[in-house]
C-alpha cells in the first residue's frame, strides 16, 4: 500500500507539473449532456463484536437498482477542463432487495443464526461530482489528462414491515434449521401474526478522486475514453433506524444507530465512454462506470437507545462498523454544444 501511495504521488507530480510544458492548446467550449441510465449496486453496513473485534455480528445489504437521470456541464478553456455532474432517480420506488444477517452464536462465529429479506425501497437518491483535468496532447489522435475530482452521494432506503425472515431463537442453530422461527409468524394460541418491523437507512458518501484519463480519436466523428481513479480519502456517514414496539404500552419507537468511517485509498473507479458526433452541435454519448472498495474502513457505532431506554443523545456502544459500496452504472446521453 505504501508503494501504491508513493507511485501515485510521483505520477501526479509528473503529470501536473512537468508534462503540461509540452501540451498543445485547444479551443474553449461549453457543453451540456442530459443523460439517462441504470445503476446496479449494493451498499453494505457491517457491525462487529466488541471482542473479538474482527468477527462480524451483523451485515445489512441494501441493493441500489435504479433508473437514473441527470446532466453534466462540460467547460474548457484552452487545455483546462472543469466538469460538473448531477444525477438523481425517482423516489419511493423498488430498488431491489434488502437482506439482514446476524451471527449471534459466540461459540461459533461462522454460524449465521438469523436471516431476513424483503423489498428495498429507495426513498431518495442523488449524486453530484465536480472534476478538473488538464489535457496533454500525447499524439495526434491521443490525449492524456490528469484528473482531480470530488463526489458526493445521498441514499435513503427503507424496508417495509412484514419482510420474510428466519430466526434461531436460542442462537445455537443455523437460520435455515427446521427449529428456526419463520416470519411472518402466526400464533395459533393468540390468533395473531407477528411481523418483522420496518428498517430505514440513510447514508451520505464522499469520495475524493485522483486519476488519469486517456482519450483516443481514431476518426473525426468518434472518440473513446478510459478513466482510472483511486480515492485518497473517502468518508461514510449513515443512520440505521430500527423500529420496535414497547411490550407494555404497545407504542412503536425508533432505535437509531449512527456510523462514521474515514478510509484512505480504499476505493477504485473505472469509466469507459464513447462519443459519436451526430452533427456540428450534437454528440451521442455512451458510458459505463464501475466503483468498488478494496478494503473496509472502520468506525465506531453510536446509538440513541441503550440499556432499554431512549438516551436523548448518541452513546458510544463500543463496537466497530464498516461501510462499503459496489456499483455499476450504464448511461446514454446527448451532448449539446452551447458554445465552441
Amino acid at each position: 500500500m505504501h508503494a501504491f501511495k508513493k507511485t501515485s504521488y510521483v505520477l501526479l507530480y509528473i503529470t501536473f507539473f512537468l508534462m503540461p510544458i509540452c501540451a498543445q492548446k485547444k479551443e474553449s467550449f461549453i457543453k451540456i449532456e442530459p443523460y439517462a441510465g441504470f445503476a446496479n449496486g449494493v451498499l453494505e453496513e457491517t457491525l462487529y463484536y466488541s471482542s473479538p473485534s474482527d468477527k462480524k455480528i451483523s451485515l445489512l445489504e441494501w441493493e441500489r437498482k435504479l433508473f437514473i437521470y441527470g446532466a453534466e456541464l462540460k467547460t474548457a478553456f484552452k487545455n483546462f477542463n472543469l466538469n460538473a455532474d448531477f444525477e438523481t432517480a425517482p423516489q419511493n420506488v423498488n430498488s431491489g432487495q434488502m437482506r439482514d444477517s446476524d451471527w449471534l452464536n459466540p461459540n461459533d462465529y461462522s454460524m449465521k443464526t438469523t436471516y431476513s429479506q424483503g423489498t428495498n425501497f429507495s426513498k431518495k437518491y442523488y449524486s453530484t461530482e465536480v472534476s478538473f483535468f488538464y489535457d496533454i496532447k500525447a499524439a495526434k489522435d491521443f490525449t492524456v489528462s490528469p484528473v482531480l475530482s470530488a463526489e458526493y452521494s445521498c441514499d435513503s432506503f427503507y424496508r417495509k414491515k412484514g419482510a420474510e425472515g428466519w430466526y434461531s431463537e436460542d442462537c445455537r442453530h443455523w437460520w435455515h434449521d427446521s427449529s428456526s422461527k419463520h416470519y411472518p409468524y402466526y400464533n395459533p394460541e393468540t390468533g395473531k401474526t407477528s411481523k418483522l418491523a420496518q428498517i430505514d437507512y440513510l447514508r451520505h458518501t464522499f469520495f475524493s478522486w485522483t486519476g488519469i484519463k486517456f482519450r483516443l480519436r481514431p476518426e473525426q466523428k468518434i472518440e473513446f475514453a478510459l478513466s482510472l481513479f483511486a480515492s485518497p480519502v473517502s468518508y461514510f456517514y449513515s443512520i440505521d433506524t430500527h423500529y420496535a414496539q414497547d411490550k407494555s404500552t404497545k407504542i412503536m419507537y425508533k432505535k437509531r444507530y449512527r456510523q462514521r468511517q474515514i478510509s484512505y485509498f480504499n476505493s477504485i473507479k473505472i469509466n469507459l465512454d464513447t462519443a459519436l458526433s451526430l452533427s456540428k452541435r450534437f454528440d451521442l454519448n455512451l458510458g459505463l462506470e464501475t466503483l468498488f472498495n478494496i478494503k473496509n474502513g472502520r468506525g465506531d457505532l453510536y446509538s440513541d437507545y441503550h440499556s432499554g431506554s431512549y438516551q436523548g443523545e448518541y452513546i458510544d456502544l463500543g463496537q466497530k462498523t464498516s461501510s462499503t459500496l459496489k456499483s455499476i452504472k450504464a448511461k446514454i446521453g446527448c451532448t449539446v454544444k452551447l458554445m465552441e
